[in-house]
């Protein structure tokens, strides 16, 4: 789990490894475009990046890009004005679909990197998510690599499924139960 790219990277080429509008995602299109938002990242200032994208196979792309860039990325509640407002003390840079104002960066033709995918370090300060713990209100909740790998573990432990596996996600990818979907 802590090599998801090298993981994916070692599938067939052609291997289906999900789906968008009803067409199969093949492992090498998932992979450029993992590697198209690296490179992206790697030329943002600073650690700490604003994320967010309405396509969940985009989302996964640039969210395993970003964290090959060693970038701690922010998941965004929504685009709105107060939203971005209060990310902006605390982000080096906008990545995804996000108001004008704010400088969102998306990949452009050509880009990708080519350095090799890198094992990421348990102790990595993967994730920012909101959640509303017991006081009822959205707070950023530091979230480490290690942390992500073992609910996976622990979900894989508890809920039967055969490989691979699908799973339907209903939650906003910026809201901490996400991770398990």
């Amino acid at each position: 789990m802590h090599d998801l790219l090298n993981a994916v990277a070692m599938r067939s080429p052609d291997a289906v490894i999900g789906w968008r509008g009803g067409e199969p995602l093949r492992a090498a299109a998932f992979l450029a475009r993992a590697k198209a938002w690296r490179a992206l990242a790697m030329r943002a200032a600073g650690p700490n990046v604003a994320l967010y994208l309405d396509d969940s196979v985009e989302f996964a792309a640039a969210l395993l890009g970003a964290w090959q860039a060693r970038k701690t990325v922010w998941l965004a509640a929504n685009t709105l004005e107060p939203a971005c407002d209060g990310l902006a003390d605390s982000v080096d840079a906008f990545l995804g679909e996000f108001p004008p104002p704010y400088a969102p960066q998306t990949p452009v033709p050509g880009d990708c990197c080519e350095l090799a995918f890198a094992r990421l370090d348990p102790a990595f300060e993967a994730l920012v998510v909101h959640t509303s713990g017991s006081t009822g209100l959205p707070q950023g909740v530091l979230v480490e690599h290690r942390n992500v790998v073992n609910f996976f573990v622990g979900m894989d432990e508890r809920v039967p499924h055969d490989l691979p596996a699908t799973w339907f996600a209903v939650t906003s990818l910026s809201f901490d139960i996400s991770v398990l979907e």
